[in-house]
């Protein structure tokens, strides 16, 4: 019991803060859930219950805590907004602007004009004090196909993104697998370390009390100790992996490092049913990272007509109303000949000389859409190189498994005879430990192997481009 609550139920406490009835069902209550406290997960650092977690809600946890793929959610939100931002560019835009202007003297223009028997001489033709409202709208009617292509370009992106996060999914779901059954695989080697050391260290007592006695020589006795020196070695590096194998799941669910992980174990064995040309056939079709370097391409593509923009004319139907005024409120005056003007015109424009900037820029388009090609036809020959590999590796680890169940029957037996033996004094120490390895190693090679084909199950499937979690977690049962 940790010894906060040793120290919140203790003795003193009860006797000074609670009558004798109610500490007696108090008792009674602390007894009940110490009987059912192995049901349960208790975690005093964190304050926290767990249940046993199965291979499905492991990766399931990996994805609803995972930061990166928070990171690509937001990159996916952005890439919407962009192409709303392109989409807006289609339509008009209108701007308003007002303005106030003093001049250090009104203009004045000499009329020479009579106006009751007074001859007038000059009129204000600009005030002295000026105010303007202006309203403009401006709508693109032809860009030389920028304005599209842009816009495909924002939608493409969106894709992009989309399939990033099918990507980051997809790694983190491997990298919850192969988390799970490391932690499940350490702990098994981490049981058989420890059996055996129990075995040589039962051994070498009674080959010490032996060599007391003169039944055996003194090299036996060292063989025994050095035995048990590498024993306890291994179960040392049996533990140590164990905890960075419970560190590494602990991260990927977001948890305290130290965090203790109850999991279900999976010793069941299924064969891979699938062929190397199914798999082959399954990644070309469906790996996420061969769709984006397609958006890629189609992106590069899209670039190289914006750069021919310049090669068409521009045209823009432009349209402006002015109001003028000497006060504030824009409503005419002296010196103001018409407080209301507007205007619509239609503006083309065409540039027919640049030194060659468009035919360069038009270069270096086409040259990034062949380096776009050139980048996925690399990615294709990677990807099937990755899927033979870890079809090669799966089926490897496959007859391993065969194997090592042979051999553990074999070891087993053999260890059996020689133990016998042994009591009978009928073989040697040596005779004895070297049974008793080959048995810990026949252990440690099926564990290995069981897991280590389960983790490159996995892999194959995330080769192939596998992504449905159910998937996953029926073809490694």
């Amino acid at each position: 019991m940790p010894k906060f609550i040793q120290n919140l139920f203790s003795k003193n406490r009860l006797k000074k803060y609670m009558p004798k009835t109610n500490r007696q069902s108090l008792t009674n209550i602390i007894f009940i859930l110490l009987l059912c406290s192995p049901l349960i997960s208790f975690s005093y650092r964190g304050l926290t219950f767990a249940d046993t977690l199965d291979l499905k809600q492991v990766i399931e946890g990996a994805i609803q805590t995972s930061l990166q793929l928070r990171q690509y959610n937001y990159e996916i939100n952005a890439a919407r907004y962009n192409k709303k931002v392109q989409l807006t560019a289609f339509y008009p835009s209108l701007q308003v602007k007002y303005d106030y202007m003093r001049r250090d003297e009104p203009t004045l223009q000499s009329l020479n004009f009579r106006e009751n028997d007074v001859f007038e001489n000059n009129a204000v033709t600009n005030p002295l004090d000026e105010f303007q409202f202006i309203a403009s709208f401006s709508q693109p009617v032809f860009s030389g196909f920028e304005l599209e292509n842009r816009y495909q370009i924002s939608d493409i992106k969106v894709k992009i993104a989309q399939f990033s996060d099918d990507l980051i999914r997809q790694n983190i779901i491997l990298d919850a697998i192969n988390g799970y059954f490391s932690l499940l695989k350490f702990g098994k080697l981490v049981r058989v370390a420890h059996d055996s050391l129990e075995q040589i260290g039962v051994q070498r007592e009674i080959a010490f009390n032996m060599q007391q006695a003169g039944l055996i020589s003194i090299t036996d006795l060292l063989q025994s100790e050095a035995e048990l020196a590498n024993a306890r070695q291994n179960l040392v590096t049996a533990q140590n992996n164990i905890k960075n194998a419970q560190y590494y799941l602990n991260s990927l669910l977001q948890k305290p490092l130290t965090n203790n992980i109850d999991i279900v174990d999976i010793t069941s064995f299924s064969p891979f049913p699938l062929n190397l040309d199914d798999c082959l056939f399954s990644a070309m079709a469906e790996r996420v990272e061969i769709k984006i370097a397609d958006q890629d391409i189609e992106v590069a593509e899209k670039e190289y007509e914006i750069s021919k923009k310049d090669r068409y004319p521009s045209v823009d139907l432009l349209g402006t109303y002015t109001r003028r005024g000497t006060d504030p409120m824009v409503d005419g005056g002296v010196g103001i000949g018409d407080k209301n003007v507007w205007n619509i015109h239609v503006a083309a424009s065409w540039k027919l000389w640049d030194w060659g900037r468009t035919s360069n820029l038009m270069g270096e388009k086409d040259n990034r859409i062949l380096q776009a090609r050139n980048v996925k036809q690399q990615l294709v020959d990677g990807i099937t190189l990755e899927v033979r590999e870890l079809y090669l590796k799966v089926t490897e680890r496959m007859s391993a498994i065969e194997a090592a169940e042979t051999a553990i029957e074999q070891s087993r037996e053999n260890f059996r005879i020689i133990k016998e033996k042994y009591s009978k004094q009928m073989v040697t120490m040596g005779e004895f430990l070297t049974a008793q390895t080959l048995l810990t190693q026949s252990l440690t090679s099926y564990y290995n192997a069981l897991y280590d084909f389960k983790i490159s199950k996995a892999a194959l499937y995330r080769a192939m481009g596998k992504k449905d979690l159910n998937e996953y977690v029926e073809s490694l049962r």
